[in-house]
């Protein structure tokens, strides 16, 4: 080979070597890419922290909401409202539905590093439910907190909660200003077992949020005969109102709370799309469906045919 034809070839070599880096550094490119870009509010994979209490409704939401972007997962996971927050602080959750709004000293946490939305889409109810046996059907919360402030005082029932860490519990520990309760309350492991448990003990009053009596599973579908939901004092008009879409719709239920869709991701994706999907009129068609009161009422279109 000829000194010329080698330093062509060696040329050729260069140039061919040189044209694979630059296809192989545009496909890294083009890979990383893709990876940054592959959650949008529609497409790519997530976990959704969810309060116990009110899973159903959110479970409802999620699957249409999955149906119509097939190429969105949202994975649930169950937790209680002081896990949910301690993992929203430590930055570990990104997107989560409680019972209620992050506090100022919450947000404060988040202050100078990223944007948090809140999104209310639902209306739910703190319910009481006993055994059909038991004879009352009426209750004032002001006894109950007046038995959680006082464990001293005798009691022919328990209050029975779903969690010791479980929204519903900072719900009462709030209302009554204490750190910790007394013998009467006795703390499940959660919504399904304190159905069971009430529904098996006359004395017992289980305090749940309406949400799982609306949606139940087959366990407590089956459990839920043997139990009644409680009237209960609303204290402006005095008059005794059981929880329905109505009375949750007109305030006349005196324990209704706020769902709401927390997002802490920084950026617009799926948690964004997940809200939007919440609050829009197809979302709150689900949530009117599923027994709960939707934070806006649905357009309704009237036709009117001409003959």
């Amino acid at each position: 080979m000829g000194l010329l034809n080698f330093i062509i070839m060696k040329k050729s070599v260069l140039k061919l070597s040189f044209f694979v880096a630059i296809l192989s550094l545009a496909s890294c490119k083009k890979e990383q890419t893709d990876t940054i870009q592959s959650e949008t509010y529609a497409t790519g994979t997530a976990n959704v922290f969810v309060e116990e209490s009110v899973v159903p409704i959110f479970e409802d939401i999620n699957q249409v909401f999955m149906n119509t972007y097939d190429k969105a997962t949202l994975n649930i996971v169950q937790k209680t409202e002081n896990e949910i927050v301690n993992y929203i602080l430590k930055d570990s959750v990104q997107i989560a539905v409680l019972p209620r709004k992050l506090t100022e000293t919450e947000l404060n946490h988040f202050e100078g590093k990223k944007v948090v939305n809140q999104t209310p889409f639902a209306k739910d109810a703190i319910i009481f439910v006993s055994n059909k046996k038991n004879n009352d059907s009426l209750i004032d919360v002001k006894n109950i907190i007046e038995l959680i402030q006082n464990p001293q005082l005798k009691s022919e029932h328990i209050f029975v909660f779903d969690n010791i860490n479980s929204s519903l519990t900072q719900y009462f520990k709030n209302l009554a200003k204490i750190n910790s309760f007394g013998e009467n309350v006795y703390f499940a492991k959660d919504t399904k077992e304190v159905i069971d448990y009430t529904s098996k003990n006359d004395k017992a009053i289980g305090i749940v949020g309406i949400n799982w009596l609306l949606q139940p599973d087959e366990n407590i579908d089956s459990l839920k005969t043997n139990l009644k939901s409680l009237k209960v004092l609303n204290e402006d008009d005095k008059n005794y109102y059981l929880p329905t879409q109505s009375t949750i719709a007109d305030g006349t239920y005196p324990l209704v709370r706020d769902l709401y869709i927390i997002e802490a991701q920084g950026k617009t994706g799926l948690g964004r799309g997940i809200s939007n999907f919440a609050a829009s009129d197809r979302g709150q068609r689900i949530v009117l469906k599923s027994g709960l009161f939707p934070e806006k009422q649905p357009t309704r279109e009237i036709i009117i045919k001409e003959n």
